[in-house]
């Protein structure tokens, strides 16, 4: 009765460290199995994120595109003068002297000084550097100076100005 006994326990014995090794190992399974699926969640947040980078690039690429339709090309320095004169005739004012500079290239940007002398009325002059500032590019006037034309309407009053000014127009690289 004592070796029936021994091996009925030496059978529950045996199934129980059956059992406890399948445990041990399904819990091993286990974290390896949650172990990837957490690397898995954190590579799908990185692409993501790599995503939502990605569409900014296209959406700035594409803003970027529809300025240079806009406005000038940032290399193109016969379109500054195009666009200057073409606002100068849609504010009345008469457009004398466009002169780009040499592109000035930043860290980060590069800039395209250009001069302006124009003349009109008063008010033709200030619709045309308000459209000048206007420009869908980032456009700062400087060394804006005005002066009266020698010119005379019917009743003899000088209604003519200069306007002489420095401007530079950003592009980000």
């Amino acid at each position: 009765m004592d070796k029936a006994l021994i091996r009925k326990h030496r059978e529950q014995l045996v199934v129980v460290c059956v059992v406890l090794a399948s445990l041990f190992l399904a819990k091993k399974a286990y974290d390896f199995q949650l172990g990837r699926a957490s690397r898995v969640k954190e590579n799908i947040r990185k692409e993501e994120q790599k995503a939502l980078t990605l569409d900014r690039i296209i959406l700035l690429s594409e803003g970027v595109e529809d300025l240079k339709k806009v406005g000038w090309s940032s290399t193109d320095f016969a379109s500054v003068v195009e666009i200057l004169t073409g606002l100068g005739e849609e504010t009345g004012v008469s457009v004398l002297d466009v002169a780009p500079q040499q592109r000035e290239d930043g860290t980060y940007m590069f800039t395209i000084p250009f001069y302006v002398t124009a003349n009109g009325t008063y008010r033709q002059v200030a619709k045309f550097l308000a459209a000048v500032r206007a420009l869908p590019q980032i456009v700062r006037l400087y060394e804006v100076t005005l002066a009266p034309e020698p010119s005379l309407d019917a009743a003899g009053y000088e209604v003519v100005l200069r306007v002489d000014f420095r401007g530079e127009v950003y592009y980000f690289k």
